[in-house]
């Protein structure tokens, strides 16, 4: 547990009872999120909650908990998820695998719903941000940290939550010495990241090239942050 007495919040591991608060505040947090849309072909989040996705991020919330670094402000209500280094992934016993297992099968199962075209469009980020990622980092990248979520509920934006996740996972990669990256195609959120002290080291285009995509295609960034290069600013 980390108290951050200046902004009165307490930043803590995410339980499982908050995981459907927790569900809640993703699918709202990314709603509009430019990739997000790209990717559901603008479905909007009151039809991606007849569809299931709430439940589904709820049962995928509680099997990061068991495999990821999963912090909340609130019950929930903020949330911070991110992905280990390689090799700390990878310590497997049998419950780990069983797990792994199961967060893998659900999200094949997940991919292969929807139309040809949202699979294509599935492929066509999971491979350019994987490409950029290789390039910009080689060999590092399995040792760094992957920052996979970061995200605050709409009625809880500007009171800082955002800010006391990111400071917290800040500090724990610069006492196990990891760089932290992540993608981003909010320009807020890029502009957030920047802000404490990341780095811009790729500039993806998105949906250039589907002839069923007519709006503008989606830019997305990836950024690198060193261990104690983070700098405390503003909040989303």
């Amino acid at each position: 547990m980390v108290s951050l007495p200046d902004k009165d919040l307490v930043v803590t591991p995410l339980q499982h009872a908050q995981a459907l608060r927790a569900a809640r505040t993703f699918t709202l947090a990314f709603g509009n999120d430019p990739l997000m849309r790209y990717l559901t072909s603008n479905r909007s989040v009151k039809e991606l909650f007849q569809h299931g996705e709430e439940a589904f991020m709820t049962v995928i919330m509680n099997l990061w908990i068991l495999r990821r670094i999963t912090l909340t402000v609130e019950s929930g209500r903020g949330i911070l998820v991110a992905t280990p280094d390689r090799a700390t992934a990878k310590a497997h016993n049998y419950a780990n695998t069983v797990v792994d297992w199961l967060t893998t099968t659900l999200f094949h199962a997940v991919g292969a719903l929807g139309t040809a075209d949202e699979r294509q469009r599935r492929q066509e980020v999971h491979t350019k941000i994987h490409d950029a990622a290789t390039t910009a980092f080689g060999n590092r990248l399995e040792d760094m940290y992957f920052l996979d979520v970061l995200a605050v509920e709409p009625e809880s934006k500007g009171l800082g939550y955002d800010d006391a996740l990111l400071s917290t996972f800040a500090s724990i990669a610069k006492l196990t010495h990891k760089a932290i990256w992540l993608h981003t195609s909010n320009p807020a959120h890029h502009r957030f990241y920047e802000t404490h002290g990341f780095r811009r080291v790729a500039r993806l285009v998105i949906g250039d090239q589907n002839p069923n995509w007519h709006e503008p295609p989606v830019i997305t960034y990836i950024l690198s942050l060193q261990p104690g290069q983070y700098k405390p600013t503003e909040t989303l």
